[in-house]
Parts: structure tokens; C-alpha cells; sequence
């Protein structure tokens, strides 16, 4: 015997208090206003189990892939700059300068002119020597920041 027809059967078996004619119009349409509502669920689940297992049996393992490329990629880079540069000796680099442009400077005054006659980049050259430290301060910020951000990355600033 089909489902709907035991339902219609244990209903009409039921006093609703009315007549044969009427519980069975009422049943009816409560039946069919279920079976459209569980209809609209199973769907609406179908499209969800749908989406987890694509998820869980291929997309989530692409994007984890793409993760980790991306992790190397950033890794790399970074590890590369703090490893294979000078950038972290700068504020030295800048203090064995500095005796050099004072020698500079106190040569150009001896001749009468300016240090930029002797050193076309001289105004560079003392601009980040004097300025060294705070270059490495805002690049140590926003290091750290990448550092704490990433949750990844070697830390190389201590």
C-alpha cells in the first residue's frame, strides 16, 4: 500500500467532528501541503549535501593546496630578504657611513664647495644615514606585523 494512502486511511479513521466528505478534502490538502514541505526540504538538503561533498572530497583540498603554494610563495620571499640581504645590518651600514660623509664634508669645506660638487649623491647618501633608524623602525613594524598577521613566518628581527 503507497504512504499516501495509509495516511488518508489512520486519518479518516480519526472524529474530526465533521462530515466523511469534508475530512477527507482537509486531509488531502493537509497531505499535499506536507508532501510539498518535505518535497522543498529534501531539496533544499540535497543542495547542501551536494555542496559538502564537493567540498569535502575536492574543492576544500585545492584551496588548502593554494594555501600552502601561497605560504611558500610569501616564506620564501621573506626568508630570502632577511637571509640572503643586508637589510637587517642597515643601521650599521649607515653608522660606517657616517665618518665618511663627516671626512666628506669636512673636505668639501677646506676646498670652498659644497659636498655635492665632490658627491653628486651626497644629499641621498646623508638623507639615509640620518634617517636609518627610523627606516628600520617602520620596517621592523610592519615585519612584525606580517610576522603576527601570517601566523607562519620565521620570525628573524630577534
Amino acid at each position: 500500500m503507497n504512504t499516501q494512502k495509509q495516511i488518508f486511511e489512520k486519518l479518516s479513521k480519526q472524529n474530526f467532528g465533521s462530515s466523511k466528505q469534508s475530512l477527507s478534502s482537509n486531509t488531502k490538502r493537509i497531505a499535499l501541503g506536507l508532501v510539498d514541505d518535505i518535497k522543498q526540504d529534501a531539496e533544499f538538503l540535497d543542495e547542501q549535501i551536494v555542496n559538502a561533498i564537493y567540498y569535502g572530497d575536492e574543492r576544500f583540498d585545492t584551496l588548502i593546496e593554494k594555501v600552502i603554494a601561497f605560504q611558500n610563495e610569501i616564506s620564501n620571499e621573506v626568508d630570502n630578504l632577511m637571509i640572503n640581504t643586508s637589510v637587517n645590518s642597515i643601521i650599521d651600514l649607515a653608522a660606517d657611513k657616517l665618518p665618511m660623509i663627516q671626512k666628506l664634508e669636512s673636505v668639501a669645506m677646506d676646498l670652498g664647495v659644497l659636498p655635492t660638487e665632490l658627491y653628486s649623491e651626497y644629499e641621498w647618501l646623508n638623507g639615509n644615514v640620518m634617517n636609518a633608524k627610523d627606516i628600520m623602525r617602520t620596517f621592523y613594524t610592519k615585519y612584525d606585523e606580517l610576522v603576527q598577521t601570517a601566523g607562519f613566518l620565521t620570525d628573524f628581527s630577534r
